[in-house]
């Protein structure tokens, strides 16, 4: 069975943002991601006072998806 790989993982707003691809593969536990987007998860506020979205690749064997995740969502990736 093949496990979700995260590629790239971004957080914050459209102006400002942090890379946190290291942080989200750290959440994956036994090939899946579940975890509700927010700042404590994520390491922090790069955008205070701002509506902030989780975009994120990952892939699945050999394919690719990606996906935008607001502040406040569940994610739950296979």
């Amino acid at each position: 069975m093949s496990r979700l790989r995260v590629v790239k993982a971004r957080y914050g707003s459209a102006e400002t943002g942090a890379d946190v691809t290291k942080t989200v593969r750290r959440l994956v536990v036994d090939g899946r991601l579940i975890f509700g987007v927010g700042n404590g998860p994520l390491g922090g506020d790069p955008a205070p006072n701002e509506l902030k979205v989780l975009d994120i690749e990952w892939r699945v064997g050999f394919k690719r998806f990606r996906g935008e995740f607001a502040e406040g969502i569940q994610v739950d990736l296979p």
